[in-house]
């Protein structure tokens, strides 16, 4: 496997730095540690600290609904919609130039600064076929098996909530967004994007975070994170059928897809010796010969899915019978243990095991007790 993280945040600056070349030639801003975002001397305002206003309450929380999904938000948070993308703002009255972000040098000064931004929108294609669209300069290598390969810091896992799926940095120098992309069914992806705000990310010097932070009402970049894993949290999916919640270690996920997949259920066993609580979940019934024609095992899949993530396999947690085999990935005190079983379908007692067969297969994940 192609080892590809250096490259792919690389590729991504490049593409950012290219658009904004676009209409007059960008230069370069200088060394981040030297670099100032820029606003306006207007602003006035001694520094007295954080002055956001927790409005996270239940009884200050609003309900947006249209005809693919409902969430709850903070009162003081703007919600439009338009083309079936809605975007959620907020803004304080701050003098700025592009919030920080005038990397061509021709920015407007706007009397506003938007401290929080979030869109949403359904796409109708499935997640891989929806990320290879929407972010087209990640390169070949970082798909793999139906896969999209984390390369952390810029490709990373994400679960909020319900939601299980991927988290793509598409900025640079504090300034552009983070793009989330979580499957809500078979053939439709939910994309969200989170604006980053320069001026109160790391990259701001303290003495223009401070001034930002001053105003009243602003909301600061912990508190933005906070209301926005709590509208991702409450959002609930109507007229299609959501994926099911996912309950097992989130490595998993997407399970084995050449399988289709009863319903995750809640357990404690013991095997290799180990007391283990945690989730499993099963496959439906499928016969060998259909099983033996997909060009990816159940086996192959997962080793080339955890080795990389820094799961280890090791034959002390190993087992096998006639037409059975068990084995598990272990990492800390987390267990993933993989297993399937075949049943012959003209079964003869006297005679030694042999197929056509029927064959189920199950992942657990838990913990040692």
């Amino acid at each position: 496997m192609k080892n590809n993280k250096g490259f792919a945040p690389i590729a991504l600056v490049i593409a950012i730095i290219a658009v904004l070349a676009i209409g007059g030639g960008a230069y370069y801003l200088g060394t981040q540690s030297n670099y100032v975002p820029r606003y306006t001397d207007s602003n006035n305002v001694q520094p007295v600290g954080d002055q956001s206003q927790d409005n996270s309450t239940q009884s200050d929380l609003k309900i947006f609904k249209n005809s693919q999904f409902e969430f709850k938000y903070p009162s003081n948070i703007s919600v439009s919609e338009n083309a079936q993308v809605v975007s959620l703002s907020h803004s304080i009255p701050f003098e700025n130039i592009d919030g920080g972000c005038d990397m061509k040098g021709d920015g407007v000064i706007s009397k506003d600064l938007v401290d929080f931004g979030v869109s949403f929108r359904v796409s109708n294609k499935p997640l891989i076929e929806t990320v290879k669209s929407e972010s087209s300069y990640i390169p070949a290598e970082n798909f793999s098996n139906g896969k999209l390969l984390v390369s952390p810091g810029y490709i990373d896992s994400s679960k909020i909530g319900s939601l299980n799926g991927y988290s793509i940095y598409e900025g640079v120098e504090g300034c552009g967004d983070t793009t989330y992309y979580f499957p809500v069914s078979d053939s439709k992806t939910l994309i969200v994007k989170k604006s980053m705000i320069q001026m109160l990310s790391g990259v701001a010097t303290l003495e223009s975070r401070a001034k930002v932070l001053a105003v009243p009402g602003v909301i600061s970049s912990e508190k933005s994170e906070e209301i926005f894993n709590q509208i991702l949290t409450s959002l609930k999916f109507v007229n299609f059928t959501q994926i099911p919640k996912q309950n097992l270690i989130s490595d998993v996920y997407p399970l084995y897809p050449n399988l289709s997949w009863n319903t995750e259920v809640a357990t404690a066993t013991t095997l290799f010796g180990l007391h283990l609580s945690g989730f499993k979940v099963d496959s439906k019934n499928i016969s060998d010969s259909q099983y033996y024609k997909f060009g990816t095992s159940f086996g192959k899949y997962y080793e080339d899915k955890l080795l990389p993530l820094g799961w280890t396999s090791s034959n002390k947690y190993q087992a096998d019978g006639a037409g059975s085999s068990t084995w598990a990935y272990t990492k800390n005190n987390e267990y993933i243990i993989l297993s399937y079983k075949s049943t012959e379908i003209n079964e003869n007692p006297n005679e030694p095991f042999t197929c056509p067969c029927s064959m189920t297969f199950l992942i657990f994940s838990g913990k040692a007790n």
